[in-house]
């Protein structure tokens, strides 16, 4: 953690040995880390809470593969995935997760939601999928490559990037 701009970074403890894909700070003292651990077949994902600056991390009781991303559009509604498919949603600040159908089998990388309803996934394969009603139903965009795509970057609703391996930029 940093709190000068990145001059000097604050080591913090997770509570957890398990590989930390993707954090999300809702605020100040709220946040969320995704991840998983391979030490047993099949690998398995975690999710765990901070609500104190990240002093302390609650592991969240979830039963799901290996996590990739999480992102929380407000205090209660929250995404999550990870290997093979894995879509995840929240309406209760993370206490229970349903399993969304994301319709693929690739792993899912990375996720960005723009708003309530509208959000997107990228992820193996060239994976690029849209949902425009919360996550109930994903379709499947082409994005143009097979390469794995890894990261979002949305400047309003129309303008976004996305980067991913071999230099892919779209």
């Amino acid at each position: 953690k940093t709190t000068d701009a990145g001059t000097t970074w604050i080591n913090l403890s997770s509570g957890t040995n398990s590989n930390i894909e993707n954090i999300f700070f809702l605020d100040n003292n709220t946040g969320y880390i995704a991840g998983g651990s391979c030490l047993g077949e099949p690998c398995s994902g975690i999710i765990m809470k901070t609500t104190n600056s990240g002093t302390t991390w609650t592991s969240l009781s979830v039963q799901t593969n290996y996590l990739y991303s999480i992102f929380f559009v407000d205090a209660n509604i929250g995404y999550a995935t990870g290997s093979t498919g894995t879509a995840l949603k929240t309406t209760d600040g993370g206490k229970s997760w349903i399993s969304l159908t994301s319709g693929t089998s690739n792993s899912l990388e990375s996720l960005f939601f723009l708003d309530e309803k509208t959000g997107f996934i990228i992820g193996t394969g060239g994976t690029l999928l849209r949902t425009i009603d919360g996550g109930i139903t994903w379709t499947s965009l082409s994005s143009g490559t097979t390469q794995k795509l890894n990261g979002f970057s949305f400047l309003d609703a129309n303008t976004g990037y996305i980067v991913g391996d071999g230099g892919t930029i779209l």
